[in-house]
């Protein structure tokens, strides 16, 4: 599959740190069960899809036999697919669907192109929808720049047949049961490419602009090597007796996460570079502490029971399946029917969050209201 060098994949990163394209361009690419995982899931859904809009009647069998699926990619491509026939539904018979589409969006980014997930489209609407089935932070869709771009495409692509103003884009993040959308009109988006996106991206293609480090630094291929993330990281705040301010405290905020993540990059950089055989002064690898594993759970049970000791001395108690997996087993509609009268849901702890994040505010007054402390 052919790859864009100024993807939207990694807008984020080349919109911010231009010189980071030219940089890496000569390192290879990796992958990982989990993205090898999301390719068969993205593969699912599309079948899915096709047989359910188009009528193709596509046959499963091929991408059933993957070692990576199985029920559970099953049961979160069918919620997918769900999502998209309401969607579809909420828009209109006259709403035009496609799905895994190629846009181009090299009137503003060089060679610029991308593949939509999904695309809705009539004459008021262009939504977006983008499958993501990862399990780690959720992704936001406000200002996602992968997103927008994938946007910007459609739009260019499809303008001369619909007269849309709105454009909806959508992480549908389906096993952290994770929907979020963010609106915003043609102008808008208009706006951020001729006066954001195409000035990052000319000095992007030619190696030249800024090197910048950011949260857009966790993903790039020299990120456990590159001076200027150290530097942003390691800056310290101004010489002062006083206490810190609040926008020192802020900032440093902002690079908690990312500290913890260079610390990793390191760690790793150095196990690879000894593991290959060469040296990195005062360091060395030895074989860190592993817990011991039953291998064979039968045999094992079966000396302690010529023993003369009963199962119940040999087993743990009964213990009731998650709540995931209940759902499963009943039917996700069936379980929120009969749970009712016998699950509660606390109230989650304080949490720091971004100004951006959808959540409602925590108000101490509300947590005061719900007890009676007189």
């Amino acid at each position: 599959m052919a790859h864009a060098l100024l993807s939207a994949s990694s807008a984020d990163r080349w919109l911010n740190c231009h010189q980071s394209v030219r940089l890496t361009e000569h390192i290879g690419s990796s992958t990982s069960p989990s993205a090898q995982a999301g390719t068969v899931a993205h593969a699912l859904a599309e079948l899915k899809l096709n047989n359910w809009f188009k009528g193709a009647e596509l046959s499963l069998d091929s991408i059933k036999e993957s070692a990576y699926y199985d029920k559970e990619m099953e049961d979160y491509t069918d919620e997918y697919v769900n999502y998209i026939i309401e969607q579809q539904a909420e828009m209109g018979d006259a709403t035009w669907v496609e799905f895994e589409k190629r846009v181009d969006f090299d009137k503003w980014v060089p060679s610029g192109f991308g593949t939509c997930d999904t695309v809705l489209c009539n004459n008021e609407v262009l939504h977006i929808i983008d499958l993501k089935y990862g399990v780690g932070v959720p992704v936001k869709a406000y200002e996602n720049p992968q997103l927008k771009l994938y946007a910007l495409g459609a739009y260019d692509n499809l303008s001369f047949l619909y007269g849309f103003e709105k454009i909806k884009i959508t992480v549908a993040m389906v096993r952290l049961e994770y929907f979020d959308t963010y609106e915003l009109t043609v102008d808008e988006l208009l706006d951020w490419a001729n006066h954001t996106v195409k000035p990052a991206a000319e000095l992007a293609y030619k190696g030249k602009g800024d090197i910048c480090a950011g949260s857009w630094c966790r993903w790039c291929k020299i990120r456990k090597t590159c001076r200027t993330r150290a530097n942003w990281l390691l800056k310290g705040t101004e010489q002062s007796p006083e206490e810190l301010t609040r926008d020192e405290i802020s900032e440093l905020l902002q690079k908690t996460k990312e500290l913890t993540n260079w610390c990793k990059d390191l760690e790793e950089w150095a196990v690879e570079e000894i593991m290959e055989g060469r040296e990195v002064p005062g360091w060395k690898i030895v074989e860190g502490r592993a817990k011991r594993k039953i291998e064979d759970e039968e045999g094992l049970v079966k000396e302690i029971r010529a023993l003369g000791f009963q199962d119940e001395q040999i087993y743990k108690p009964r213990t009731l399946n998650t709540m995931g997996d209940l759902q499963k087993l009943v039917t996700k509609q069936k379980f929120e029917e009969i749970s009712i009268p016998y699950i509660v849901q606390p109230r989650g702890k304080p949490t720091l969050a971004s100004v951006h994040d959808k959540r409602k505010d925590y108000r101490k007054a509300e947590v005061e209201d719900e007890f009676d402390f007189n």
